[in-house]
């Protein structure tokens, strides 16, 4: 039983923020990401970037990298499609993220809030002060086209005042995997700590709104 829940917390990390991201940048953790896709064989994925070694600010990263991941997820369960491409380019100061499948298509307005993720898309990379756009047409597939200037780290405030978070967990993986989920979700992770005695280390200097804390870890748990 533990080892299958320890399995189980790394696949989850491992989806919210891999090791190949983290480690290597996007192009290489978008790569991953397809390679390892359950339903690939049923839906042709053709991917291109010219993305070698170059690594961009973390929020970029993940933020482009969860984007992409959820249009993929979306033509593989919704298009009906039978084919996908994706291009990634890095060309003068700016990362251009060109997808287009060949599914039935929709109307990407009425498809805002309906669980297809498209109003968090648009907001996300608007946060990063880049430009989105999605267009369909139906039973002519979806394209969809992103640009985001990876040098302007400060994400663009919201009007309404961000929410600022801690995470306490005794599972480094997990609280990586966390951090990248409700950063997609505009949250920002103001603090980390291993165990309550940890997290009463930080009170003093500690900004923030909420604090998410696991209820078994040892020392001092989220009951305690």
């Amino acid at each position: 039983v533990i080892e299958e829940a320890i399995r189980s917390l790394r696949e989850i990390s491992n989806n919210l923020s891999p090791h190949i991201l983290n480690d290597f940048g996007l192009g290489r953790g978008v790569g991953n990401f397809i390679n390892k896709l359950p339903a690939k064989g049923k839906i042709k994925i053709a991917f291109e970037t010219n993305l070698r070694n170059e690594r961009f600010d973390t929020d970029v990263e993940v933020i482009l990298y969860r984007v992409i991941c959820e249009l993929i997820n979306n033509s593989i369960k919704h298009s009906g499609g039978t084919e996908i491409r994706l291009d990634i380019t890095h060309s003068e100061d700016m990362l251009t993220v060109g997808y287009s499948d060949n599914g039935r298509g929709f109307n990407p307005r009425a498809m805002m809030d309906v669980g297809m993720g498209l109003s968090n898309i648009e907001s996300r990379i608007a946060s990063m002060k880049g430009k989105s756009e999605i267009t369909s047409i139906k039973d002519k597939g979806m394209k969809a086209r992103i640009k985001v200037d990876p040098k302007a780290k400060k994400m663009q405030e919201n009007a309404e005042r961000q929410y600022r978070a801690v995470i306490v967990d005794d599972h480094a993986l997990f609280r990586g995997g966390l951090k990248g989920l409700l950063l997609y979700h505009g949250i920002v992770v103001t603090g980390e700590a291993s165990d309550g005695v940890e997290f009463l280390d930080m009170l003093p200097g500690l900004d923030a709104d909420v604090v998410m804390m696991d209820i078994d870890m040892p020392r001092m748990n989220g009951i305690e």
